[in-house]
């Protein structure tokens, strides 16, 4: 009877906290809402950004954690996905685990404003033209010159790109990455 107690007690109280993380979303800005990136153009911003296995990738908004999960099965590389709504991270966390690529990727839930990108040799973002440049001051902070961050049809404001690509993805809707390079933004 004291397990179930305390069974019931973990749950109430995990549930609490998921409750409180969720509920507090209104207090974080809403930078895109879940759009998942085509596999085609995932593809694409990782050789764009030239992922290699000693990278570590960040996906800022990573929704279903495709392109850290990519960044590690297809390159090696180390991913860490940021995600906001918890009932999507869990679905990245999901994803990873049907992939095995556990011991590479990571999936926060966190806001992206707000999370230590610094140990990122790599970002990724795909925001909303009006949203983008609320991580902008985070980027500029913490990552270190040479980190390459590649933009999924937004443009960093005041950041010089690096290199542009126009893409069709399968279903020939055109896609436009943006590479920066820090210390040439």
């Amino acid at each position: 009877m004291k397990n179930i107690s305390a069974v019931i007690a973990l749950a109430a109280v995990l549930l609490g906290i998921g409750w409180l993380t969720y509920s507090s979303r209104d207090v974080a800005p809403d930078l895109a809402p879940f759009f998942p990136t085509p596999m085609s153009i995932v593809g694409e911003m990782l050789k764009m950004a030239d992922v290699k296995s000693t990278d570590v990738v960040y996906d800022l908004g990573c929704g279903d954690g495709r392109i850290v999960i990519a960044a590690a099965a297809d390159f090696g590389a180390r991913g860490v996905g940021v995600e906001y709504d918890p009932e999507v991270a869990q679905r990245a966390i999901d994803n990873v685990s049907k992939r095995n690529v556990d011991d590479l990727v990571d999936i926060v839930i966190g806001d992206a404003t707000k999370v230590d990108v610094s140990p990122a040799s790599v970002v990724t973002l795909y925001l909303l033209p009006d949203t983008i440049a609320a991580v902008r001051p985070r980027l500029e902070e913490l990552l270190k010159t040479g980190t390459r961050v590649v933009s999924h049809n937004a443009e960093m404001p005041g950041w010089k790109t690096v290199s542009v690509q126009t893409i069709n993805d399968d279903d020939g809707r055109v896609h436009k990455l943006y590479l920066y390079e820090i210390g040439k933004q």
